[in-house]
């Protein structure tokens, strides 16, 4: 039988005394017959010891065991902002129209980056696009940047997502969430303003269009919410009721006239609505002042 004293790294400690015998079989039992257990317990303790003051631990009846792996370092490549977003909820952007963002790529690395490369991917990916593009092919050095125009130009109502992937050989990939809201409908003029309206009186109406702009049938509602300016009426309604067909524009109107009510000075503000339940919300700023 052979006798092999094992030594952890730490204060060069005896870990353990292994026994191989005739066959080739390994145990450790500190070389003392009856004594398994108690060597087991006191190799399992030295081990835990060792492993937590980051030494390496040998041992001749099991693999080299060291300390866990310290957790990988941040990527490389920086995005921002984290998720890029177009339109809310009360203010989606009209199908057949396009807006634009901007996200920004950094170098967080500790060395140049190989050339940049930039891409649009995901279920939603063709309602996205890029623009001035000033990273893709670019060397990045540490701690420089670079941007990337987005487009959102959706053709479908309701919530669009994708992913932009910027990558380089030796920095790997960062992937950024794009998405935007999407209405099929718009409300033109967007805003408007009735001017200066004496008390008790009333404006002459105002007409708002409402286009669709989505390659399907809706079939809006129309409504005003007052906020502080109770005095709005809709006088005329030819969209509530109706289904517009796929992108057609000035197919429907709305009047809307603004009464300065009496003891209510100064300016006012309302928004009027356009909602469908596929095609989601749209709205108009509407203002007044009561003199």
């Amino acid at each position: 039988m052979r006798v092999l004293v094992l030594w952890s790294t730490v204060k060069s400690i005896p870990l353990s005394v292994s026994s191989i015998g005739r066959r080739g079989r390994c145990r450790e039992d500190g070389g003392q017959p009856g004594a398994s257990r108690r060597s087991r317990r006191r190799v399992q303790a030295l081990t835990v010891a060792a492993l937590a003051a980051g030494a390496l631990v040998l041992s001749a009846c099991y693999p080299i065991v060291g300390p866990l792996p310290p957790p990988p370092p941040p990527p490389p490549l920086t995005v921002s902002p984290t998720a890029l977003g177009f339109g809310g909820v009360f203010d989606p952007v009209p199908d057949g129209t396009s807006t634009l963002g901007t996200i920004t790529v950094g170098n967080n690395g500790s060395i140049p980056t190989t050339a940049i490369a930039d891409s649009i991917t995901g279920q939603d990916a063709s309602q996205f696009s890029l623009t001035s593009d000033h990273c893709v092919g670019k060397i990045l050095a540490v701690g420089a940047t670079c941007t990337v125009g987005v487009i959102f130009a959706p053709t479908l109502p309701g919530d669009l997502t994708a992913n932009f992937t910027v990558s380089a050989a030796n920095a790997g990939s960062t992937v950024d969430v794009v998405s935007g809201k999407a209405s099929a409908l718009s409300i033109g003029p967007p805003s408007f303003y009735y001017g200066l309206i004496p008390l008790g009186t009333t404006s002459p109406p105002q007409v708002f269009t409402v286009t669709n702009h989505s390659s399907v049938a809706v079939s809006p509602v129309i409504s005003v919410d007052h906020f502080t300016l109770p005095q709005l009426t809709v006088t005329s309604d030819t969209c509530t009721g109706t289904t517009l067909a796929p992108r057609t524009r000035w197919l429907c109107s709305v009047a809307v006239t603004y009464t300065a009510s009496v003891g209510l000075l100064g300016l006012h503000q309302a928004y009027l609505y356009a909602s469908t339940t596929l095609g989601g919300t749209t709205k108009a700023l509407l203002s007044g002042t009561g003199v």
